[in-house]
C-alpha cells in the first residue's frame, strides 16, 4: 500500500514544534522524525499481523481454553493499534470490556460447562462446512470493502480528525445516531445474563 499509517500530528505553536523542540531546531531533526515514523509503522504492522494470527489460532484450536487465550492476545493487539491511532478511549474500552470482562466470562462459562477437547471439532457435516465457507467469503468481502474505503478517512476535516477515538465524540455518536443499536445491545446483554443463569442452574447428568 502506498499510504502510510502515522499518528495525527499535534498542533504546533510559534517557536515550538510538535516534537517538543524549538523553532530553531525544527529543521535539524528530519532523521528523528523519519525514525519515529518507521518505528510507528513497524509497530502497526507487527500488532496487525499478531492480531490476525491470534484470531486464526483462536478459531482453529480444539482446546476451548487455549482458544480464549489466543482471543485475549487478539484483543490486546487491537488495543495497541488503537493507541497508535491516538484513540486512547477505544483502547481502554478494548482492554477493560473485551479482554478484561467478556473473555473472562468466556473462561468461566467454559470451565462451568466442563467442555472436553474431544467435544470440539466433531462436526463433519458438509452442509455446515459449506455455510461456513460462504460466511467466510462474505466477511472477507466486507474486509476488502473496508480496506478499499480507508482513503476517505484521510480526507476528514481537522476538527473531526482531532476528535477521533475520544470519549466525547464516542458518547455523542452513541446517544444520537446510534441510540437504537445501543438499546438493542442492552437487550442482548440481558438475554446473555438470563442464558448464563439458565446454564448455571442446569443440573449435570
Amino acid at each position: 500500500m502506498s499510504k502510510q499509517f502515522s499518528l495525527p500530528k499535534q498542533a504546533e505553536t510559534p517557536g515550538i514544534t510538535a516534537y517538543g523542540g524549538s523553532g530553531a531546531t525544527r529543521n535539524s531533526r528530519p532523521a528523528d522524525r523519519g525514525l519515529h515514523q518507521v518505528a510507528e509503522q513497524l509497530f502497526f504492522y507487527f500488532f496487525a499481523a499478531l492480531s490476525a494470527i491470534s484470531a486464526f489460532l483462536a478459531v482453529t484450536r480444539k482446546n476451548p481454553v487455549v482458544s480464549v487465550v489466543w482471543l485475549i492476545s487478539c484483543m490486546f493487539s487491537l488495543a495497541v493499534i488503537y493507541v497508535l491511532l491516538n484513540a486512547f478511549f477505544l483502547a481502554a474500552v478494548q482492554v477493560i470490556v473485551y479482554a478484561g470482562a467478556i473473555l473472562m466470562l468466556f473462561v468461566f462459562v467454559i470451565m462451568m460447562l466442563n467442555l472436553k477437547t474431544g467435544m470440539i471439532g466433531q462436526m463433519r457435516n458438509l452442509g455446515l462446512k459449506f455455510i461456513g465457507l460462504i460466511v467466510t467469503l462474505i466477511i472477507l468481502r466486507q474486509f476488502y470493502s473496508a480496506i478499499k474505503g480507508t482513503g476517505a478517512l484521510l480526507d476528514l476535516p481537522p476538527e473531526v480528525a482531532a476528535d477521533f477515538g475520544q470519549a466525547s465524540a464516542v458518547g455523542e455518536l452513541m446517544f444520537s445516531q446510534y441510540l437504537y443499536p445501543l438499546e438493542l445491545m442492552a437487550v442482548l446483554l440481558l438475554v446473555a445474563i438470563v442464558g448464563a443463569l439458565v446454564l448455571a442452574g442446569k443440573e449435570q447428568p
